[in-house]
């Protein structure tokens, strides 16, 4: 399977999202073309799987985001005592 390349054309709202969608439509019609505000392309994303679903609670998202900086610590205070010795 070939990679394919997905055009994602941001606008600032739904009703600009639809214009835009009805030019391309009319004037450049094609495949892999999707319009939309930035919610819409969030949720192309996900349903094309190119996103790792989200954490659906707050208290989710924090875990994630504190094993995170704490690797990064550990990581870097591993650098930090590798070299001294």
């Amino acid at each position: 399977m070939s990679n394919v390349v997905i055009n994602f054309l941001l606008t600032p709202d739904g009703p600009s999202g639809r214009r835009v969608r009805k030019y391309i439509a009319q004037h450049a019609p094609g495949l892999y073309r999707i319009a939309g505000p930035w919610s819409e392309l969030i949720a192309q994303a996900h349903a094309a799987y190119l996103l790792p679903p989200s954490a659906t609670t707050w208290s989710e998202k924090l875990g994630e985001c504190l094993a995170i900086v704490l690797l990064e610590w550990l990581f870097t205070g591993w650098g930090m005592v590798k070299s001294v010795i």
